[in-house]
């Protein structure tokens, strides 16, 4: 879901029918804080707070996720729904990837709604980052940071440089170079070097999602492109 064309659409919907940003925040039970943070394009929401979106708003997934008829005649391919969760991330238990995960990735899952090419989807393991993650969400994530600066704030999968990955809010350590991983509910990981960053724009919570089979995933695309191909 293209965040920019995501909260230009949702603005306009909003603004269409008469509505101010507190009637959204009480349909879908957030804050209006929340509200004004997705359409300003700093945040998105989890899928189902999509859905209810959509709903509440009387259109479709599509409908709410693009924002004009060029790029709805033309939207990300159908498949990119479907997510390769590539291994896990640690949010309090410590993952080392080089020896932990399955080099092919863990499963297939559709999060219903479009993600860019090169989203990376990963399981959360431990409970350090409860309540925003539990054991067993999916975290996708993408964009990388133009600069070391603009990944402060985050709330990302980070590699460190010891091999090690997180979920974590990244603040700015001491030393240059080095940054502080901070959860919710377990002490900071501090002064540590990484490698790797992409911060979280999806939530898949756990027993939200099923591990999808070769022969659904490919009965998932085939049904995608087929009314793909009807709105065109």
């Amino acid at each position: 879901m293209n965040a920019s064309h995501f909260s230009a659409h949702l603005r306009r919907l909003r603004k269409d029918r008469g509505l101010v940003q507190k009637d959204v925040a009480e349909a879908l039970a957030v804050s209006v804080q929340a509200v004004s943070q997705w359409e300003k394009g700093e945040t998105t929401p989890e899928y189902p707070k999509v859905m209810k979106l959509a709903e509440f708003l009387g259109v479709s997934l599509d409908e709410l996720s693009w924002d004009d008829v060029e790029t709805r005649q033309d939207p990300t391919p159908p498949s990119k729904t479907i997510v390769r969760v590539a291994g896990l991330v640690g949010a309090g238990a410590e993952i080392m990837p080089d020896y932990e995960q399955i080099p092919d990735g863990l499963y297939d899952i559709d999060v219903l709604v479009p993600v860019p090419e090169g989203a990376v989807a990963l399981q959360v393991e431990g409970d350090s980052m409860f309540p925003r993650y539990d054991a067993g969400d999916v975290v996708i994530c993408w964009g990388e940071p133009s600069s070391t600066t603009e990944i402060v704030g985050w709330e990302a999968a980070v590699r460190t440089s010891d091999g090690k990955r997180y979920l974590k809010r990244i603040l700015q350590g001491q030393k240059k170079g080095t940054f502080d991983l901070e959860s919710y509910n377990a002490p900071p990981i501090r002064g540590v070097k990484l490698e790797w960053v992409s911060r979280v724009h999806l939530v898949v919570r756990a027993g939200h999602w099923q591990r999808l089979s070769p022969r659904e995933k490919i009965r998932l695309i085939k049904k995608a492109t087929g009314a793909s191909l009807k709105r065109r």
